[in-house]
């Protein structure tokens, strides 16, 4: 019989599983935050939803990791718990690197819109 320690060491192995998990790892880590916040303040999963403007079961399904939150209830969210919204596409070192790649390499495209030009300009430079 594999124990469960077996399994999980088995599991991690497996490229599939990983890829899920990192595709997920996100909506796990705010929940684990929203909880941790929500618990710290003694609210109910009700509190909070009245407190952000949507409903108990929306909190239920984002505190499973289950949710898909918009921009705006991130925002009300943080708001409700008095806290900076944080959004990042990678570590600081990731995005220095994933620049310097693209810039060593010349594979920078055409920017849609004017001001993306002169942010482009600005992040290289800076």
């Amino acid at each position: 019989m594999v124990t469960f320690e077996e399994y999980r060491k088995k599991r991690e192995m497996d490229l599939e599983y990983q890829a899920v998990v990192q595709d997920t790892q996100a909506l796990f880590d705010l929940a684990d935050q929203m909880l941790a916040l929500r618990l710290a303040r003694g609210w109910s999963q009700a509190e909070l939803a009245r407190r952000v403007g949507t409903r108990q079961a929306n909190i239920s399904r984002l505190e499973a990791g289950l949710g898909n939150p918009t921009l705006n209830l991130l925002k009300r969210l943080a708001k409700a718990f008095d806290v900076e919204l944080s959004i990042d596409l990678g570590t600081s070192k990731q995005v220095a690197a994933a620049v310097q790649s693209v810039t060593a390499s010349g594979e920078q495209a055409e920017p849609e819109h004017e001001w993306a030009a002169d942010v482009a300009a600005t992040s290289v430079a800076g």
